[in-house]
């Protein structure tokens, strides 16, 4: 499931977990922050618990592998350069036993080399310092954000697949964008039936960078499609599902303020595609 970190990437380095088998999205999140700075270790630790997360924080490897040992992370804060080991190597040690637990690695090291170490050992981003702490931490809601649509769709038994090639880079608001792919995915979640099947694919044009989510939900009339991106629209028959009809409308608002745009292709009973296309700059 590489791909799936890459189209991550290209949307705002945010690791979104597809393919894991995460816990219901209601529970406290607990993040282990490894890192040797005793003041960047507090700051973080108290802005996160401000965010609601439990948190363990520790000064180096050996405490880490020891917490490691005792309690499931659901991600892990990684300095690489620590008093008694390096992160790389820690990170190998986490992988193996706990595959759903995202690493993110915070490090002076901005080499791209130190940064394709990083990824290989199995993190899924890469933060140089110094860092914005509240660009952090809109991060991580991002990223459990994205995990409530993964346990949505397990829920539902709902196939996800990605396809998206590795060496695709655009410009973009990565938050904003985000926050887009987020509300498609969440309607393409909410409103495809138990068994069904999304994807999300990624196509460079010439004059654009197409990503395309495909459910095979109930599908859109041709009479409604303009329709839906209007604020507070919600169908008739849709009632029934949580929603207020405001996340198509920010979607279109956001990528728009890009220089870019929204279409949907739909039938009824035939399901959806939705694309946001945003400019090649």
């Amino acid at each position: 499931m590489k791909n799936i970190f890459v189209l991550v990437t290209i949307l705002g380095h945010l690791p979104v977990i597809l393919s894991a088998k995460r816990k219901g999205s209601d529970n406290m999140k607990h993040i282990l922050i490894v890192e040797d700075d005793n003041l960047l270790n507090k700051t973080l630790t108290y802005n996160l618990e401000l965010d609601g997360y439990t948190i363990t924080s520790v000064l180096n490897a050996r405490t880490a592998a020891e917490s490691l040992k005792t309690n499931i992370f659901d991600l892990v804060l990684l300095d690489i350069n620590l008093p008694d080991g390096n992160g790389y190597d820690l990170c190998r040690l986490i992988k193996p036993e706990h595959p759903d637990t995202v690493v993110i690695f915070l490090t002076a090291n901005d080499q791209e080399s130190n940064q394709i170490r990083g990824y290989e050992a199995g993190a899924v981003d890469y933060i140089t310092k110094p860092f914005s702490i509240s660009a952090l931490q809109r991060k991580i809601k991002a990223m459990f954000a994205m995990s409530s649509i993964v346990y949505a769709a397990e829920k539902k038994e709902i196939a996800v697949s990605v396809d998206c090639p590795e060496n695709l880079i655009i410009s973009h608001d990565s938050k904003w964008t985000s926050e887009a792919l987020f509300n498609l995915l969440d309607n393409a979640v909410k409103y495809t039936p138990s068994g069904g099947k999304i994807s999300v694919s990624v196509v460079q044009w010439e004059m654009y960078v197409e990503v395309k989510v495909t459910d095979t939900g109930k599908g859109i009339s041709e009479s409604n499609q303009a329709a839906i991106f209007r604020r507070f629209y919600r169908e008739e028959e849709v009632h029934d599902q949580q929603g207020v009809g405001i996340g198509l409308y920010l979607a279109r608002e956001i990528v728009t303020r890009q220089g870019g745009y929204i279409k949907v292709v739909s039938e009824l009973r035939q399901g959806s595609e939705f694309s946001i296309m945003l400019p090649v700059r």
